[in-house]
């Protein structure tokens, strides 16, 4: 007889024999088959529920979870188990779990499930730990007709009747004149590894061989040569003949086996068989576990694990089973290896033979010790329910989850609402509450409901006492199986007091709301250690450009550089303790950020550590003082520019009374100087003709010879001495002077500059290599003095070229109409050594130089200075030690109002 169908028998008595609900799903999702246990617990017959789904045979709230951890099962292959509920065959709820896992056909494939149902309601209330079966089931599949193909060298299809379920390949492949494997395994890309066809042509002879195709299944392949007429290999033929059902008829024999031995072996209750002789021939791992003997100690041993006074009930069992009966769920003692009983439920049944008869008998048990144990601690605990329910501090309900009803109260709930247990249990919940609203019947039991799902949910009520008093209290309603029924509990708090110190503190945090956006200044709230803003007023979205979200979602380092960043985050981490820290004010006076368009503005910060809702928060304002700066420096400038003035006009009175003092003398030096001069030419005569007649002689030391030559050299040192005094003291007299007239010559700047380069161009060639005059074609004219503007030039080129440190410095010069301010602008800058800054200051001083020893008088620049303010104009200077100086000459437009 075929192993199969023996098989088959065996494993459904098996199945049968066992109490606990077990199921066969396929890979999609339906339902193969069940045991009889399944039948009777679900009331639906194997027949019914073969090829459908969860979805047909149950109700949606249960079918998608089911649904739902098929497919986790399905992702990830294994062992499964999880709690659910479900109604069995009399419409009663059942706290079940399942335990389920895959099986697979011998390629590995994902074949179905099998599932098994374990009854826990009773064990849930007993804290009875179960575990899941493991099964599995399969198919065969049907035959599919064989495929016949020629293919050329190239492995090109030449034809083929695409038969034998290959019609997975589209029309546009097959009449492409495709490879083979483009066709049969579109996602290869390439020939098989190790290809028949190949094969063939290399050898020139038949190859029979085996395959797996993904779509098809198994194949057998006859492949051959074709031959031309010079024996040439020209084209394979290849005949594939489908085995799947050969496969799958050997597979299945072997895979029943396996599930058998996977249900016996995953159990978590102890399965055990006994032949006819009641010798143990089947003792799984549970078994062992369970009663401590390994597997080699008892197989084929008398039933080890009866007790003395209980071998008469095993003869008892076997006639009952021997008439047909079956004994499910008996309740009775079993002994362990040492000695010690525990308490089992037995489940037991026939063993047939193929011909029908009795081979042996097949046992389950499941320990019920620690059931039995958690029963009695349950009944003990019941006496302690009613003391502890009336000591608990909130006031309690203990409702009916369908209808409402109060079933309970505590003695805190009456004090809470001033009635009596006996009275309380005669209201409903409206009685209790507002009446009003959400705050009725109806939505308490909408609430109530929901802890059907034994789901814990939280929420807030209006409740009413016996004087129509009405206050807030927090209720805590969740699901219990109370005595055996599923009952709602909700947990009362009286929450008047808080509700009422939130409302403050609302209030309290919309008046800060207010204040906040209202601000003028730019605002922040700033978590303290890591400096992220929490939340932005208005004025800070106007200040920095970006919305608030923005703002929330970016660190305040965002909006500063890192150093400015750095001194925010120092002055507001101060080593003290939070109460110093609050209540300090911290300040910054100036802090630099940058707006969204990338400005930067100067800003004068404030802090001060606050505390909201437990936490602190650094609240930090931002006013912009970048125009206020800017308005102190132009103040300082014009102060400067005052105080320069002013010091150039008490100068230039000195000057004037110096030159007076000064000319008078230095007159007579010049004019003495001038007749000795013209003396010295007699005096030397006569000198000449007393020494031919007397030889040598000394003059105020020195031969007469060595005299002559030397008096004529200090009398021309004398005169240009003095000509130098008067031209200082002519130009102190220029520095001075006040015209009475403006000048009213009109003056061509550029042209006053090409003149200054023609006069300098021997200087320009002694300094640099590098002398740049770059003149504005469209400026206009000046008014003015053509020899003062060229003498400013003048002076003001001379100085640069001489600070050059080298020739490879240079000078530039040019000129500019700034058409805004209706000015014409001369620039001279040079590469030069710089100004020092602290004598900056000092440099339109008359007298002052730093080139005394080169014969610089000082007067340059004062007389720069006074010449430009003639004309009403200004002159200004930057330097910089490493750059250089820049000297800007600014004159009004001929014409320009003033």
């Amino acid at each position: 007889m075929d192993s199969t169908v023996a098989a088959s028998p065996l494993m459904a008595t098996i199945l049968d024999s066992i109490p606990i609900p077990i199921f066969f799903k396929d890979e999609h999702g339906r339902y193969l088959s069940c045991n009889t246990s399944y039948e009777s617990f679900f009331g639906i017959s194997r027949q019914e529920m073969a090829g459908k789904t969860v979805h047909e045979l149950f109700a949606p709230s249960y079918a998608d979870k089911f649904r739902e951890m098929d497919l986790q099962l399905y992702n990830t292959p294994g062992v499964q188990m999880y709690e659910g509920r479900v109604l069995n065959a009399d419409a009663e709820n059942r706290e079940v779990i399942f335990h389920k896992a895959t099986f697979c056909r011998p390629d590995g494939e994902i074949a179905g499930i099998v599932g098994v149902v374990l009854d826990s309601t009773q064990l849930k209330e007993t804290e009875k730990k179960l575990l899941g079966v493991k099964t599995s089931f399969n198919r065969i599949f049907d035959a599919i007709p064989d495929l016949v193909s020629v293919v050329d060298r190239d492995l090109r299809i030449i034809y083929s009747n695409w038969n034998g379920g290959f019609d997975y390949v589209p029309e546009e492949v097959r009449a492409s004149d495709c490879h083979c494997y483009e066709a049969y395994y579109p996602e290869q890309g390439k020939p098989c590894d190790e290809c028949h066809l190949e094969k063939v042509f290399s050898t020139g002879r038949p190859v029979v061989t085996e395959k797996y195709n993904p779509r098809v299944g198994y194949l057998e392949i006859y492949a051959f040569p074709v031959l031309d007429d010079d024996g040439t290999v020209i084209m394979a033929t290849e005949y594939l003949r489908n085995i799947n059902s050969r496969k799958k008829a050997a597979d299945a024999l072997r895979q029943a086996n396996h599930i058998l031995e996977a249900i016996i072996n995953a159990s978590p209750l102890a399965i055990i068989a006994l032949d006819s002789d009641i010798n143990l021939t089947l003792w799984n791992d549970a078994a062992e576990e369970m009663f401590g003997w390994k597997r080699e100690e008892v197989l084929y041993k008398p039933y080890p694990i009866v007790p003395e006074d209980r071998d008469g009930e095993v003869l008892k069992n076997v006639r009952q089973l021997n008439k047909g009966k079956v004994c499910r769920a008996h309740e009775t003692q079993r002994k362990k290896k040492d000695g010690t009983l525990i308490d089992v439920s037995l489940s037991t049944a026939v063993m047939p033979g193929p011909d029908g008869g009795t081979i042996g008998y097949m046992a389950i048990l499941s320990d019920i010790t620690e059931n039995k144990r958690a029963q009695r601690e349950l009944r003990e605990s019941e006496a302690n329910y009613r003391a502890i329910f009336d000591a608990a501090n909130d006031a309690i309900f203990v409702l009916d989850v369908e209808t409402g009803n109060i079933l309970d109260v505590n003695r805190k709930l009456c004090e809470m609402y001033g009635y009596s247990r006996e009275e309380t249990l005669l209201l409903t919940i409206e009685d209790l509450s507002a009446g009003e609203g959400p705050y009725n019947q109806e939505n308490a039991l909408k609430q109530i409901r929901k802890a059907r799902d034994n789901v814990s949910h939280l929420f807030e009520w209006i409740a009413k006492d016996r004087s129509g008093r009405r206050f807030w209290v927090e209720v805590n309603m969740r699901g219990a199986v109370l005595r055996g029924k599923q009952r709602a509990l909700a947990v009362v708090r009286d929450i008047t007091e808080r509700k009422e110190a939130m409302e403050a503190l609302r209030e309290s945090e919309e008046r800060f709301r207010q204040i906040f956006e209202e601000d003028e200044d730019a605002a922040l709230i700033l978590a303290p250690a890591t400096f992220a803003i929490v939340d932005a007023n208005a004025a800070a979205v106007r200040m920095f450009g970006h919305t608030k979200k923005e703002i929330r979602k970016s660190p305040l380092s965002f909006f500063m550089s890192e150093e400015e960043f750095h001194k925010v985050s120092e002055t507001f981490l101060p080593a003290e303790s939070v109460t110093e820290t609050r209540s300090r004010t911290y300040r910054i006076d100036r802090v630099a950020i940058v707006s969204r368009n990338g400005k930067e503005l100067v800003t004068s910060v404030r802090g001060k550590i606050m505390r909201s809702q437990g936490n602190n928060y650094i609240y930090c304002t931002f006013r912009d003082i970048t125009e206020k700066l800017r308005l102190k420096e132009e103040r300082k400038r014009i102060e400067e520019k005052l105080l320069q003035t002013n010091k150039m006009t008490a100068l230039g009175t000195l000057a004037s009374g110096i030159a007076h003092e000064i000319n008078n003398p230095n007159n007579y030096i010049l004019s003495t100087s001038q007749f000795l001069h013209e003396a010295w030419k007699d005096i030397e005569q006569i000198l000449m003709e007393y020494g031919r007649e007397n030889g040598e002689f000394t003059i105020g030391g020195l031969p007469d010879k060595e005299a002559g030559e030397v008096i004529p050299k200090l009398l021309v040192s004398l005169e240009e001495g003095s000509v130098r005094i008067k031209n200082i003291v002519e130009g102190l007299k220029n520095f001075a002077r006040q015209e009475k007239q403006p000048y009213r010559t009109v003056i061509d700047v550029n042209m006053a500059v090409r003149a200054s380069v023609n006069l300098l161009g021997n200087q320009i060639r002694k300094y640099t290599d590098n002398f740049f005059c770059t003149l504005d074609e469209n400026v206009p004219k000046v008014e003015g003095s053509f020899q003062q503007i060229e003498q400013v030039i003048l002076n003001l080129t001379i100085n640069a070229l001489q600070s050059l440190p080298n020739k490879n410095s240079g000078v530039y010069l040019s000129t500019f109409y700034d058409r805004k301010a209706h000015q014409v602008w001369i620039r001279v800058r040079d590469q030069g050594t710089g100004i020092p800054r602290e004598l900056q200051s000092r440099i339109m001083e008359p007298f002052f130089t730093t080139r005394s020893d080169q014969g610089g008088t000082g007067l340059g620049l004062s007389i720069c200075y006074s010449i430009i303010k003639k004309h009403q104009g200004t002159i200004e200077y930057e330097s910089d030690l490493r750059l250089g100086t820049t000297f800007t000459v600014r004159l009004p437009v001929y014409g320009a109002k003033l």
